[in-house]
Protein backbone atom coordinates (compact mmCIF):
# COMPACT_ATOMS: atom_id res chain seq x y z
CA UNK A 1 0.00 0.00 0.00
CA UNK A 2 1.40 3.46 -0.89
CA UNK A 3 0.54 5.85 1.85
CA UNK A 4 3.03 8.74 0.61
CA UNK A 5 0.85 11.89 0.72
CA UNK A 6 -2.01 10.09 2.24
CA UNK A 7 -4.04 11.60 4.77
CA UNK A 8 -4.71 9.47 7.40
CA UNK A 9 -7.85 11.32 8.54
CA UNK A 10 -11.66 10.64 7.83
CA UNK A 11 -14.27 12.76 8.99
CA UNK A 12 -17.91 10.98 8.72
CA UNK A 13 -21.09 12.72 9.89
CA UNK A 14 -24.66 10.86 10.23
CA UNK A 15 -27.28 13.29 11.03
CA UNK A 16 -25.99 14.63 14.54
CA UNK A 17 -23.37 12.52 14.99
CA UNK A 18 -19.80 13.04 13.73
CA UNK A 19 -17.10 10.24 13.27
CA UNK A 20 -13.06 11.14 13.26
CA UNK A 21 -11.60 7.92 12.18
CA UNK A 22 -7.54 7.70 11.93
CA UNK A 23 -6.49 5.10 8.66
CA UNK A 24 -3.14 3.84 9.43
CA UNK A 25 -1.62 0.78 7.88
CA UNK A 26 0.21 -0.65 10.39
CA UNK A 27 2.84 -3.75 9.52
CA UNK A 28 2.88 -8.09 10.08
CA UNK A 29 5.92 -9.46 10.00
CA UNK A 30 5.96 -13.15 10.73
CA UNK A 31 2.06 -13.12 11.37
CA UNK A 32 2.65 -10.49 14.12
CA UNK A 33 1.71 -6.78 14.31
CA UNK A 34 5.02 -4.62 14.59
CA UNK A 35 4.68 -2.62 17.38
CA UNK A 36 6.84 0.09 17.26
CA UNK A 37 5.69 1.23 13.78
CA UNK A 38 2.42 1.93 14.99
CA UNK A 39 3.18 4.79 16.61
CA UNK A 40 3.34 7.31 14.34
CA UNK A 41 3.14 10.93 14.38
CA UNK A 42 -0.37 10.32 12.75
CA UNK A 43 -1.15 8.31 16.13
CA UNK A 44 0.15 11.43 18.11
CA UNK A 45 -2.09 13.60 15.94
CA UNK A 46 -5.06 11.74 16.28
CA UNK A 47 -4.62 11.44 20.06
CA UNK A 48 -4.67 15.49 20.49
CA UNK A 49 -7.52 15.82 18.50
CA UNK A 50 -9.20 13.10 20.74
CA UNK A 51 -8.08 14.92 24.08
CA UNK A 52 -9.12 18.57 22.60
CA UNK A 53 -12.55 17.29 21.77
CA UNK A 54 -12.99 15.75 25.71
CA UNK A 55 -11.47 18.96 27.09
CA UNK A 56 -14.32 20.64 24.91
CA UNK A 57 -16.99 18.39 26.65
CA UNK A 58 -17.73 16.49 23.73
CA UNK A 59 -18.64 12.74 23.70
CA UNK A 60 -16.37 10.38 22.51
CA UNK A 61 -16.91 6.69 21.87
CA UNK A 62 -13.11 5.42 20.96
CA UNK A 63 -12.51 2.10 19.44
CA UNK A 64 -8.51 1.09 20.08
CA UNK A 65 -7.23 -2.58 19.97
CA UNK A 66 -4.10 -0.65 21.97
CA UNK A 67 -4.53 0.31 25.05
CA UNK A 68 -1.54 3.28 25.13
CA UNK A 69 -4.02 4.78 22.91
CA UNK A 70 -6.51 5.19 25.69
CA UNK A 71 -6.45 9.20 26.41
CA UNK A 72 -6.37 9.93 30.30
CA UNK A 73 -9.36 11.62 29.39
CA UNK A 74 -11.32 8.63 28.90
CA UNK A 75 -12.74 7.16 32.54
CA UNK A 76 -15.05 3.91 31.28
CA UNK A 77 -13.41 1.12 29.45
CA UNK A 78 -15.29 -1.64 28.12
CA UNK A 79 -12.89 -4.53 27.28
CA UNK A 80 -13.58 -7.15 24.97
CA UNK A 81 -12.34 -10.26 23.32
CA UNK A 82 -14.06 -11.91 20.41
CA UNK A 83 -16.56 -10.29 20.80
CA UNK A 84 -17.93 -10.44 24.08
CA UNK A 85 -17.58 -7.95 27.28
CA UNK A 86 -14.33 -9.16 29.84
CA UNK A 87 -14.96 -6.39 31.64
CA UNK A 88 -16.96 -2.45 31.94
CA UNK A 89 -15.79 -0.29 34.62
CA UNK A 90 -13.31 2.62 35.49
CA UNK A 91 -10.74 2.51 33.06
CA UNK A 92 -8.00 1.62 36.39
CA UNK A 93 -10.11 -0.82 37.45
CA UNK A 94 -10.88 -2.81 34.33
CA UNK A 95 -7.32 -2.25 32.62
CA UNK A 96 -4.98 -4.20 35.16
CA UNK A 97 -2.40 -6.96 34.40
CA UNK A 98 -4.96 -9.96 35.33
CA UNK A 99 -7.77 -8.55 33.40
CA UNK A 100 -5.66 -7.71 29.74
CA UNK A 101 -3.25 -10.74 30.76
CA UNK A 102 -7.00 -12.88 30.14
CA UNK A 103 -7.96 -10.69 27.54
CA UNK A 104 -4.52 -11.32 24.79
CA UNK A 105 -4.15 -14.29 26.56
CA UNK A 106 -0.38 -13.95 27.28
CA UNK A 107 0.94 -12.47 30.50
CA UNK A 108 1.25 -8.92 30.78
CA UNK A 109 2.42 -6.07 33.30
CA UNK A 110 0.25 -2.71 33.44
CA UNK A 111 1.71 0.48 35.32
CA UNK A 112 0.27 3.67 34.68
CA UNK A 113 2.05 7.41 33.38
CA UNK A 114 0.50 10.97 33.03
CA UNK A 115 -3.05 8.78 33.00
CA UNK A 116 -2.13 6.74 30.77
CA UNK A 117 -1.67 2.59 30.70
CA UNK A 118 1.24 0.94 29.91
CA UNK A 119 1.80 -2.74 29.10
CA UNK A 120 4.34 -5.21 28.49
CA UNK A 121 5.08 -8.66 29.26
CA UNK A 122 5.38 -10.08 32.38
CA UNK A 123 9.02 -10.99 31.70
CA UNK A 124 10.29 -7.93 29.82
CA UNK A 125 11.54 -4.94 32.14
Amino acid sequence: MDVEGMDPFVLMVFGSVVCLLLCVPFFIVRGSVRWKELRSPWMWAFMAVVRQLMQNETGVLLVTHDVREIPPEIDRVVLMREGCVLADGKKREVLTAESLSLCYGVELRVSWRDGLCEVRPAGEH
